[in-house]
């Protein structure tokens, strides 16, 4: 029994050290600044930006070091940002929320998205020209940089989740159940693939 003994604790005092050091890698170094659920980040160089539950828009101006809260002024899930530039941006977020700003999020403001659908994700190809998609197959399109909105639905009853467009004309949009639209013509017509 006691030459058992001896085992058990040699094994235990001997892999102290080790099990410490794993305790202590797993440990994180400090608690979390925020506690929301966050949807999407949005680079752009050393700035980024994150969205998310309640209306939480952060930023960080270098590589994600530091953050920061930029009040949106909504209490409404965002789902996606976009920047065209180091200052002109775009956020999606539940029931049609759509906010824009001109100076880097350091004030944002709400459009008329007209629509009620959640928009999860949100593009825009310059200045003027982006799509917000979201549930029930939403798809709207603006040309005036957000300030008015047509939809462009797809004609199908599905959560549309995200957009891209890799050169003006030509876009994809994907979404639930394996769901693929493309466009060759600016988002004028979006076809099944």
């Amino acid at each position: 029994m006691s030459l058992l003994l001896s085992a058990v604790l040699g094994l235990v005092f001997g892999l102290a050290p080790f099990l410490s050091a794993v305790s202590a890698a797993a440990t994180p170094a400090r608690e979390p600044a925020f506690q929301e659920n966050f949807f999407g980040v949005t680079i752009r160089g050393p700035r980024s930006w994150i969205v998310g539950y309640y209306g939480t828009i952060l930023y960080s101006a270098d590589k994600g070091e530091t953050w920061e809260i930029q009040p949106s002024k909504t209490k409404k899930a965002l789902y996606r940002a976009d920047f065209v530039s180091d200052n002109k941006g775009w956020v999606a977020g539940a029931s049609g929320t759509i906010l824009h700003t001109e100076d880097g999020g350091k004030n944002w403001a709400a459009l008329p998205s007209r629509t009620s659908e959640h928009l999860f994700g949100i593009e825009f190809i310059n200045e003027r020209e982006g799509w917000a998609v979201g549930s029930r197959g939403t798809v709207v399109r603006t040309s005036d940089g957000g300030r008015s909105w047509l939809n462009h639905a797809v004609g199908e009853d599905t959560i549309l989740s995200s957009v891209a467009f890799v050169a003006p004309e030509r876009g994809w949009i994907v979404g639930e159940f394996g769901v693929i639209y493309q466009t060759k013509n600016r988002g004028k017509n979006w076809l099944k693939q």
